[in-house]
Order: structure tokens, then C-alpha cells, then sequence
């Protein structure tokens, strides 16, 4: 009987836990896509074009949201996108959640780090397929948990262009 309730909770966990959500992934009037990408975003208020990077800052803030291209399959990211091992980068995960952007796979991160002296919340996108993907790094300052809701709004806005 233990046995079977354990199997049962466990079950239950893993569907709530890493249970696959989605995103439009549709262009409106309100995205900008990132320069010298086919990816598009509505970047949160007083956020402008980074000029060192793909992606967008928040200079007052020191937040940030960047686009980086990664090789190889997407799957193989996943699997080094572990808790375990982001905590070797000195990456604390408070959420990992595998989803759909299009029709793309995707894992949404979330956790935060310590730099510079100062600890940051964090959400990181990985998406992509087998030919490739991409990760998208956003950094804020912890004790700024309103930007960290606005970088979450604007990464759900999210448009990875279809193949």
C-alpha cells in the first residue's frame, strides 16, 4: 500500500511539476525583434537595445535580457540545464519548466546568483530543436522583484520564428 501511494504522489508531482505549457508565439504591433536575430520580444519599460550584446538592458538597474546562439541540439542543452549543475556555476534554481514556443521545445529557468558582490534573480529561456538553439539570459537585481515581473511579462511575449 505505501508503495503504491508513493508511485501515486510521485506521479501527481512530476505531472504538476513538469507539466508543458505553451506560448502564442505571434507578432503584434508591440514587438521588437532583436537586431541581427529573427527573434522578437516586447522588452519591459526602460529597457533599450544593448549595444555589446543581442538583446536588451536596464542600465539604472543593471538588468538585462540577452540572446545567445548555442550549438547542437536543443535536447542536449536540457539535459546540462540540471539544478546540479547550474548550481556548479553558482546558479540556484527555484523552477525548471519544460514548455512549447510554437513549435519549438523550450525550458524556462528560474532561479538567481550572486555578482559582483550583489545578488540577482535570474530567468533563462533555452529553445530550440535538433539543428540548434538558443538561450535567452536575463539578469535583475533581487531586490528589484518589479523588474524581474516585467522581464518575466516580456519573455512570455516570446516569438521564436518558424522554421
Amino acid at each position: 500500500m505505501k508503495s503504491f501511494l508513493f508511485t501515486v504522489l510521485l506521479t501527481w508531482i512530476t505531472t504538476f511539476s513538469f507539466a508543458q505549457s505553451s506560448f502564442k508565439n505571434e507578432l503584434t504591433a508591440d514587438h521588437q525583434r532583436i537586431p541581427q536575430t529573427k527573434v522578437s520580444l516586447i522588452p519591459p519599460k526602460g529597457f533599450t537595445l544593448a549595444k555589446s550584446y543581442y538583446g536588451y538592458e536596464h542600465k539604472s538597474s543593471d538588468s538585462i535580457i540577452e540572446l545567445i546562439a548555442l550549438g547542437g541540439p536543443v535536447e542536449d542543452i536540457f539535459e546540462v540545464m540540471t539544478p546540479s549543475e547550474l548550481s556548479k556555476q553558482g546558479i540556484e534554481v527555484y523552477s525548471r519548466k519544460p514548455m512549447r514556443i510554437g513549435e519549438y521545445k523550450a525550458l524556462w529557468i528560474k532561479g538567481s546568483e550572486w555578482s559582483r558582490g550583489k545578488k540577482f534573480g535570474k530567468h533563462v529561456i533555452v529553445i530550440g530543436n535538433e539543428k540548434g538553439c538558443f538561450l535567452i539570459n536575463s539578469n535583475y537585481p533581487a531586490r528589484k522583484p518589479n523588474i524581474g515581473e516585467a522581464i518575466e511579462e516580456s519573455l512570455k511575449s516570446l516569438v521564436f520564428p518558424s522554421k
